[in-house]
């Protein structure tokens, strides 16, 4: 350890090891993103170029290749049971969420882990059931924000989803103690300080994991803050318990008690649940301790490596999964960083400390979520000193509370009145605090250059690269951005909303979106699709035209309009009359009737309003679509027929948004003729039951030659117009 800076000399086995087996599982384990490979190649050449190591490097590369294909099994295996509805054995693990659980599917040594809904709460672990239940496989992202749900399912190391219809009893099962435990405990509590979703949520979800019973306000205001990890039993929960408990055993004078705290955070980390990050901490823990107890010094972040590697040798999909990637990122920046700003002040401390710890998750949680919260190191010196007195304080009085029931309702009340105080805390951060930046991503070259930010802040070098790596850093973050700095300022996207449709464009900062997506059987396309895309671009003041009332393209208007983020409401004036544009008025955007004639303005561009007339007479509603033309560029068309069309005065489009998603009920010779795309897009859902888009609708696309793309092939879809030509980017790749 380097005296003047408190810094690692130098990377040691055990990370070596750790690298080995991360850059192992890269080349043999599903694909996660296309730009690790080439990454993991380049640093695999660094790390033999600079270790006098290589067989511990090779050692780690070869139990990372063996784990890599373990997690393609586990792939394969769920493969087998996408082939739709089946009848078969089934065996509950437990209980997931409301009517949800994960179970083990098919018979012993062929059985593979699923989680499926339609089962009843009630039935307990270790129960036999007969199931009718049809299974599938979660889809890659479908839109550039999406979280991709493949990757979290692999993350659990249970791909496969399924859905039950039927099911009969077979035998019954118990809870593990554990799960009867936590439940009583989680009970205990939330009776003993004021009910579910108030102060007792707070604590069951803080002291053994029961995040249930917290109310959906509470959660949402600690993530707008930055704050989620202080609801996630992690290494700051352990930290607090191991010094209460080291307190109260006097540990420093009684050494050899060290092991009663470890077992009773062993104990502890069984009853909440044993999650990833508590695993993670309680084995460095450990290591600590018995390094001590040997005689020999025990360092906390080779211990983060050593726990690493264990953890991915017996579960090697949880590579995939991006709490891991943030909870190691997050404590290795951490420990880095401890040493050397001990001498500071405490409150410069926190601030470094939760610098750091943002700084190394920055990557990741762009990509995930898109917003950067730049309050949150500040709302983590003002809130976590708060939250780590109420913590340790309540425990003591909690525990006080069950040794002594004559007292518990008093001690109950003070602990809820403390808690709500820390609440008063929170909303009035939430309230002073700015909104959160929000970021559209980073993807490809942008992706691969973020990686390579967290190699650089989370490999332990030598002290004299300190400098050169803050440098290197510093580049990293700039080149990542240069994509974003180089942004057209006009771009149009197809989003991806299944059957149905939902388009945007954007000119010089402003948003024009052209319907929202449906919403049926509780799938919102608004709130699932549209509103996180417009979230994630900080989008406001926005205009959305909605071309007819079909509830495929009007199902997510209610949540935009909810939303605050709609300036203006432009729809047909030949469908004022109509129940459901009422409806949608009331909402208090700014509602513009128009028709043909008028002009749709966003930015710098103005969209000409082609159809629909101001009587209509008694066209139907699909030939009753707003129909805009945005020059010889774009030409949207809703879902107008064959009526429509005979009447359009349409010009030449490069690109066409094809009606009624490719049905063959409109796009016609003549139209065709008069347009001539170059590019058409056809938004449709995968395997909709309507056959879309129609065999006749693309041969006739095909005979003037103009290029299809589909959303259920290609997921959203995203087209820039530049001087050199058109460009087409989309989530799945151009066919």
């Amino acid at each position: 350890m380097n005296a003047r800076h408190g810094l690692p000399r130098g990377p040691g086995p055990a990370w070596e090891l750790f690298a080995g087996l991360l850059l192992g599982q890269i080349f043999t384990g599903p694909r996660i993103d296309d730009h690790v490979a080439p990454l993991a190649s380049f640093v695999v050449l660094v790390w033999l170029f600079r270790t006098r190591r290589g067989f511990v490097l090779g050692i780690g590369v070869a139990v990372g290749l063996v784990g890599g294909l373990r997690s393609t099994h586990i792939v394969n295996q769920a493969r087998n049971w996408t082939h739709g509805d089946t009848v078969a054995n089934v065996q509950i693990e437990r209980r997931v969420g409301p009517e949800v659980h994960e179970v083990w599917v098919g018979e012993s040594g062929r059985a593979v882990r699923a989680r499926v809904s339609g089962l009843a709460d009630s039935l307990r672990h270790g129960a036999r059931i007969t199931a009718d239940l049809r299974t599938w496989l979660p889809e890659y992202r479908r839109n550039f924000d999406d979280r991709d749900t493949w990757r979290a399912s692999l993350g659990r190391g249970v791909v496969l989803r399924g859905r039950v219809r039927r099911w009969q009893v077979e035998a019954h099962g118990t809870s593990v103690w554990t799960t009867r435990v936590r439940q009583a405990m989680s009970a205990w509590l939330v009776e003993t300080c004021g009910g579910t979703g108030s102060a007792g949520g707070f604590w069951a979800a803080i002291l053994v994991g029961d995040r249930e019973a917290i109310g959906d306000g509470a959660w949402r205001r600690f993530q707008r803050l930055g704050l989620a990890h202080l609801l996630a039993l992690s290494g700051f929960h352990a930290g607090l318990l191991t010094a209460l408990m080291g307190g109260l055993l006097r540990v420093r004078t009684h050494p050899e008690r060290q092991w009663v705290l470890l077992a009773v955070l062993v104990l502890w980390m069984l009853v909440a649940g044993a999650t990833p990050s508590l695993l993670r901490t309680v084995g460095m823990v450990a290591w600590a301790v018995t390094g001590r107890r040997v005689g020999r010094g025990a360092s906390l972040i080779d211990g983060l490596a050593l726990v690493g590697v264990l953890e991915l040798t017996v579960w090697p999909w949880h590579v995939a999964a991006l709490g891991w990637w943030l909870s190691y990122s997050a404590t290795a920046s951490i420990l880095m960083i401890a040493p050397a700003v001990r001498s500071r002040r405490a409150w410069s401390q926190a601030m470094l400390v939760s610098g750091a710890a943002q700084s190394a998750t920055l990557p990741w949680t762009l990509s995930a979520f898109g917003t950067l919260v730049w309050v949150s190191p500040v709302a983590n010196l003002i809130v976590a000193p708060a939250f780590a007195l109420l913590a340790t304080a309540g425990t003591v009085a909690l525990v006080l509370a069950a040794l002594l029931p004559t007292f518990a309702p008093a001690l109950g009340s003070l602990v809820s009145l403390a808690t709500h105080a820390l609440g008063a805390l929170l909303v009035l951060c939430d309230k002073l605090a700015p909104a959160p930046w929000g970021h559209p991503g980073l993807h490809g070259f942008s992706w691969t250059m973020a990686l390579g930010i967290v190699c650089l802040l989370c490999v332990p070098t030598r002290p004299v690269a300190w400098r050169w790596r803050l440098a290197g850093t510093a580049v990293l973050v700039a080149l990542a951005h240069v994509p974003l700095l180089m942004e057209p300022s006009r771009v149009w996207f197809a989003l991806d909303v299944g059957q149905g449709d939902a388009t945007a464009l954007r000119d010089h900062g402003h948003w024009l979106v052209v319907d929202t997506g449906g919403a049926w059987e509780g799938d919102d396309a608004g709130r699932r699709t549209v509103l996180p895309f417009l979230a994630r671009r900080n989008a406001s003041d926005v205009d959305l035209v909605l071309t007819h009332g079909h509830l495929d393209h009007i199902g997510g208007a209610a949540s935009l309009l909810r939303s605050g983020r709609v300036g203006r409401l432009w729809m047909a004036a030949s469908d004022s009359a109509e129940s459901w544009a009422k409806r949608l008025a009331e909402f208090g955007a700014q509602v513009r009737w128009i028709s043909r004639g008028d002009t749709v303005r966003v930015g710098r561009s103005a969209l000409a309003c082609l159809w629909p007339p101001l009587e209509t007479g008694d066209l139907g509603a699909n030939d009753r679509s707003v129909v805009l033309s945005l020059g010889t560029e774009l030409l949207l068309t809703g879902d107008a027929e064959w009526e429509a069309e005979a009447h359009l005065e349409a010009s030449a489009a490069t690109v066409l948004k094809v009606a009624h998603h490719g049905g063959n009920t409109g796009t016609g010779v003549d139209f065709l003729a008069a347009t001539r795309p170059r590019l058409a897009v056809v938004s449709c859902g995968r395997q909709n039951r309507y056959g879309h888009p129609k065999l006749q609708t693309l041969n006739r696309l095909s005979l003037w030659g103009t290029r299809v793309l589909r959303t259920d092939q290609c997921g959203a879809i995203r087209i820039e117009w530049r001087p050199e030509g058109v460009r087409v980017r989309t989530v799945r790749g151009v066919p």
